[in-house]
């Protein structure tokens, strides 16, 4: 087995940071200031695991107001749609926070990661990218 030298250990290592550097990148986080920046009605249009990987088509409706949550039309497998009933949400640095229905003092913490007048992006842990349209 060859020994590597001096040179080619450091250039392994810069390679190594850079690819970190630029996966990190890829997912930029966009401050959520207020619940203005999210109020209303949103169509949750589809979702997937990565920012540009394959999609599931959801076609929810997320309604924020008066820090309250709304979910309609979620689907089912087997019995078509239903709703939730309406959960708090707060925003908390820059993050926007879900009560995790069920769980009292438990939130689902979601990061905006793109917006614009008609469109945002999220991403939470549990549930990946989360692709809205203004409805």
């Amino acid at each position: 087995m060859k020994k590597l030298t001096t040179l080619e250990t450091v250039s392994i290592i810069l390679l190594v940071a850079l690819l970190v550097l630029f996966t990190t990148v890829a997912k930029a986080e966009i401050a959520i200031n207020s619940e203005n920046d999210i109020s209303g009605s949103w169509v949750l249009d589809k979702s997937s695991s990565t920012l540009d990987g394959p999609t599931v088509d959801r076609g929810e409706t997320w309604i924020f107001s008066n820090g309250q949550l709304e979910k309609k039309g979620l689907l089912l497998a087997r019995s078509g749609t239903y709703d939730v009933p309406p959960v708090p949400f707060k925003i908390e640095s820059g993050k926007l926070l879900v009560s995790v229905v069920g769980r009292p003092g438990k939130f689902a913490s979601f990061e905006m990661v793109d917006k614009d007048a008609d469109a945002m992006v999220l991403h939470a842990k549990s549930e990946g990218f989360l692709f809205f349209q203004r409805q």
